[in-house]
């Protein structure tokens, strides 16, 4: 038997155990055979991929959605399912009942067959009264389009509350590949591996992508904006194609976080400017302006007639008011405290007269809780001291970060200026506008990547000849 021969035996004999396999998974399991087969499906397509450094992308891809998948099956089969309070992630599971919701009412069937003991969905009988046993509407606080994605895939494979965690997983650890490719054609490969393995095993970004949360679909969206950007300055690849990535991920960003869409739709029209300005071929890029602009006009028209007329300190910092009257430990104050009024609606048109000197001296408190919460000397709740890990890396990472953003602006400065300003937008909004913990931290993760960036090159270049940006 030659080895042409006994190669493909091998194949052959593994696609018969793995169909075996995947059989009485189906048999005794239905979740879990579908979560394997998507989670298959999504290891062949990464493996499938022709790059440069595989082997080393591939390896640490592997090793990360393998650890991410044991959790979740652990983490499903003996604290979820038996019907335990202490979720992680319980917004995800608020989608999740969502859209078990919605495919009921697409199907027309009732919601008893409910098939675990999930406790969130001990509610879904007040959902289906509040709804009235009608679809909700799209921009209904948690539901959105992923609460409808959701359902549409309940009603096509079934419930799999599993299968959703496990795309999670494969979302959250792809974030790390794209961060990689982000980088390497501007720094070189040693700051692209070290962000690629701090994107994917960062803690929270690690747990948060094990749920049904809608975080990793607007990381993945919110770096392939980013991703594309980059890649039109450097002329890299077709620009119909990146033009079409990026009003894809900034539409769907719009459907699923909307804060995020009216920043990278500023980010995006400097970027198309820009590429305007230097393209030679500028009657494409004029046209693919023109059609930009006709798609989002409706979007920036509501946006213009209900938002800006009324934009101003006390809009932006009214959520944070709702925050901190929610009460507990997990909230915290950086405004003057004669603004936080002890009632159940608070009287936010005071902030119209806080002075100047206020107003910085409040935003200069807002970015250092966005950017460094928790502090390790306020650890109280479990789940603070699970972050007590990343915070002193983000502590030690932090000042090779402003290195790393400086060494980018002096050698990358086209390639990058565009992404240190909408990071430094992103933490302003946020500093003015977040007073919730956990929040915070959930929003401060979609930038991390970005962060972990020009921390790889502060790192490589304290550390290291970053010979990429030497010869620049």
């Amino acid at each position: 038997m030659d080895m042409y021969d006994k190669g493909r035996v091998k194949i052959i004999s593994s696609a018969v155990l793995l169909g075996i396999a995947l059989g009485v998974c189906w048999t005794f399991a239905q979740d879990f055979a579908l979560a394997l087969i998507f989670s298959l499906l999504l290891i062949c397509l990464v493996r499938s991929l022709k790059i440069e450094d595989h082997r080393f992308i591939f390896t640490a891809f592997m090793v990360a959605f393998c650890l991410k998948i044991v959790f979740i099956l652990f983490y499903y089969y003996f604290w979820l399912c038996p019907g335990n309070i202490g979720v992680i992630g319980p917004d995800g599971e608020v989608f999740s009942q969502r859209g078990w919701y919605i495919s009921r009412v697409l199907l027309g069937e009732g919601l008893d067959s409910v098939p675990t003991a999930e406790r969130p969905f001990l509610f879904q009988r007040a959902i289906a009264q509040r709804f009235n046993w009608q679809l909700p509407p799209v921009d209904v606080y948690q539901i959105g389009l992923f609460s409808y994605l959701i359902g549409y895939f309940y009603l096509i494979f079934g419930y799999s509350n599993l299968a959703i965690k496990c795309i999670n997983a494969f979302l959250g650890t792809f974030c790390g590949i794209i961060a990689y490719f982000i980088a390497r054609p501007l720094f070189g490969k040693t700051p692209a591996r070290i962000a690629l393995i701090l994107t994917i095993f960062t803690p929270t970004l690690f747990l948060f992508s094990t749920t049904s949360l809608r975080d990793p679909s607007v990381n993945v969206l919110f770096l392939s904006v980013f991703w594309a950007i980059t890649r039109l300055n450097l002329g890299k690849e077709s620009r119909r194609i990146l033009y079409l990535l990026i009003v894809f991920s900034v539409a769907m960003i719009y459907f699923l976080r909307q804060p995020y869409f009216y920043l990278l739709s500023t980010i995006v029209a400097l970027a198309l400017f820009f590429d305007f300005i230097s393209s030679r071929k500028k009657r494409f890029v004029l046209v693919s302006l023109a059609c930009i602009f006709l798609i989002t006009t409706p979007v920036h028209a509501r946006y213009i007639h209900r938002v800006l007329p009324k934009l101003s300190v006390p809009l932006i910092v009214k959520r944070h008011f709702a925050f901190i009257l929610m009460g507990g430990k997990n909230t915290y104050r950086f405004y003057p405290q004669r603004f936080y009024v002890p009632r159940e609606v608070p009287d936010i048109k005071h902030l119209a007269e806080m002075t100047t000197a206020e107003l910085l001296s409040s935003y200069t408190k807002g970015v250092a809780y966005f950017m460094f919460l928790p502090f390790p000397w306020e650890l109280q709740r479990k789940v603070s001291l699970f972050l007590l890990p990343q915070t002193l890396v983000w502590y030690f990472l932090f000042p090779f970060v402003l290195l790393g953003s400086l060494l980018a602006l002096r050698y990358k400065f086209r390639q990058t200026c565009l992404v240190i300003l909408a990071l430094f937008l992103a933490i302003s909004f946020m500093a003015l506008g977040e007073g919730n913990i956990m929040a915070a931290i959930r929003h401060r993760d979609v930038l991390l990547p970005l962060f972990f960036i020009f921390a790889s090159v502060g790192l490589v270049k304290a550390f290291a000849r970053l010979e990429p940006i030497g010869r620049s």
